[in-house]
């Protein structure tokens, strides 16, 4: 690890083919000040209407700023009826 401030990106369910490769994990460089929105647009991802946040195992809003070593988990909405 370089010392650098990053957090990991946990996507599930439709979010997960950004990054078939590793299986929805992703580990994001951040900047001072950086939220959750911020990190997402990083990667190229615009949420959908129902998606649920969590930092470090607690709902967040996409404001919720984020701190190096924070656990992002991202989950698209879930279909049914």
């Amino acid at each position: 690890m370089s010392g650098h401030p990053t957090v990991a990106v946990h996507l599930f369910g439709a979010y997960r083919r950004l990054s078939p490769a590793t299986r929805g994990r992703l580990e994001i460089a951040l900047q001072p000040g950086d939220s959750v929105a911020v990190v997402l647009a990083r990667v190229g991802l615009a949420l959908d209407q129902g998606s649920l946040l969590a930092v470090n195992g607690e709902a967040v809003g996409s404001d919720r700023r984020l701190h190096s070593g924070d656990r992002l988990e991202v989950f698209s909405p879930m279909g049914g009826g």
